[in-house]
């Protein structure tokens, strides 16, 4: 018997059960900042729109009270070169995740999140979103490279919420990492024109 769950949109109530159930799921640190709840907020309700009348900007999926499920919204406009032509509405999923024991909720998820515009997108994602994207009508364009580089090592010293420990460590890390991949200038001069 596959369990069954209910989509519905995000409401203010939700979000401390919703920021649980996304650092559980991603596996990230229970002070992660990117799924407080000020954050999801911010994200969900009270962050900048894209489009005037922004539709919803969330989903979660219930089973038995609980959420299963959650797909969040970005809500873009793709400009259509043109005479006249009218700004195409456009979205990608973000915070995309859906528990083991209700796995076909995800792509009832993103279906619901399809209906809000007229195109989609996805950039990125984890191993099991990148297997049912071609599944769901997406199409590779190209692949995009992402590159780290570390700017400033000595930024975790300022950080709070960390062991002293911690914070030389990672201190270390990142000054060993700048050291290990500095570059020399070039020596090419550049002309204006």
């Amino acid at each position: 018997m596959i369990p069954r769950s209910r989509i519905a949109p995000l409401q203010r109530d939700d979000l401390p059960e919703l920021s649980r159930f996304l650092i559980d799921g991603f596996g990230v640190p229970a002070d992660s900042p990117c799924f407080s709840r000020e954050v999801l907020d911010w994200k969900y309700f009270d962050g900048p729109g894209e489009c005037a009348g922004d539709p919803v900007r969330s989903f979660v999926a219930r089973s038995d009270g609980t959420i299963v499920g959650h797909i969040g919204i970005c809500h873009r406009r793709f400009m259509v070169t043109g005479e006249e032509t009218p700004p195409v509405s456009t979205m990608h999923a973000i915070d995309w995740l859906v528990s083991e024991t209700h796995s076909g909720s995800g792509a009832f998820l993103m279906m619901q999140a399809f209906a809000t515009c007229q195109t989609q997108y996805a950039v990125g994602g984890s191993a099991r979103a990148q297997a049912v994207f071609p599944k769901l009508g997406f199409e590779k364009k190209s692949k995009v490279e992402c590159f780290r580089r570390v700017l400033t090592p000595f930024q975790r010293l300022r950080t709070t919420g960390r062991g002293i420990i911690r914070k030389l460590a990672g201190t270390a890390k990142d000054a060993l990492s700048v050291w290990s991949t500095r570059t020399r200038v070039p020596e090419t001069s550049v002309e204006l024109r």
